[in-house]
């Protein structure tokens, strides 16, 4: 169960461990990264690339039933994403991120979901 972090910003966020992949806009390649919260306007990730504050990324976090109580299948939040800040670890990078639009759906999509086409409107 997600447990409540003490915070500083205008939005309380949660700690969620979910799967996510971020789809980077500029180049036909996904990464894989893991939440470590969220809350309703950003969402902070740990991933093995790093990017660059500013840059636009759409990702696709799958909200399991084991992480939040959702029932029997998972939901996944399809998001576009700004880098706010970069983090290094020691083998990893934390990506502090806004979100700027997000569609939720309840079914995983192929391979090569069309997230651009669900928030149409949006330049990645």
């Amino acid at each position: 169960m997600s447990h409540l972090l003490t915070e500083r910003r205008r939005r309380e966020r949660i700690t969620l461990h979910c799967p996510v992949v971020v789809f980077v806009s500029a180049e036909a390649r996904a990464c894989h990264a893991v939440t470590r919260d969220i809350s309703s306007t950003g969402v902070y990730c740990v991933s093995p690339s790093a990017f660059t504050p500013g840059e636009r990324l759409l990702c696709d976090i799958e909200i399991t039933p084991r992480s939040c109580s959702l029932g029997t299948e998972a939901v996944y939040l399809d998001c576009v994403l700004q880098v706010v800040r970069v983090e290094r670890t020691d083998d990893a990078y934390g990506l502090g991120c806004r979100i700027l639009r997000y569609y939720l759906r309840r079914r995983a999509a192929g391979p090569e979901f069309a997230l651009a086409e669900r928030v149409a409107g949006t330049p990645v």
